[in-house]
């Protein structure tokens, strides 16, 4: 949906855990300097996130992702040889 709608950010108002209980599950890489992978790689959908950056502030934590769409396209090259332009 993100790469379709082509959206631009994603505002989440609330932490994977609040009071004891699980309110998201991560599904973004958190990063190498928090013990976790640089990219994910979401095979069903042919897409690769990557974290390009990570800002922490005082109220929120704003991260930059790269996303890939990982399909591979041919397409056709078709020259004509013997075509003489009139």
């Amino acid at each position: 949906m993100i790469w379709e709608q082509r959206t631009k950010a994603i505002l989440m108002l609330n932490n994977l855990l609040e009071r004891g209980q699980v309110k998201c599950h991560q599904y973004w890489p958190d990063g190498a300097a928090n013990g976790d992978e640089n990219e994910l790689i979401f095979e069903d959908v042919s897409l690769k996130v990557e974290l390009a950056a990570t800002e922490k502030c005082d109220y929120y934590t704003l991260r930059t992702f790269k996303l890939t769409d990982l399909v591979v396209r041919f397409f056709f090259y078709l020259v004509f040889l013997t075509y003489i332009e009139a």
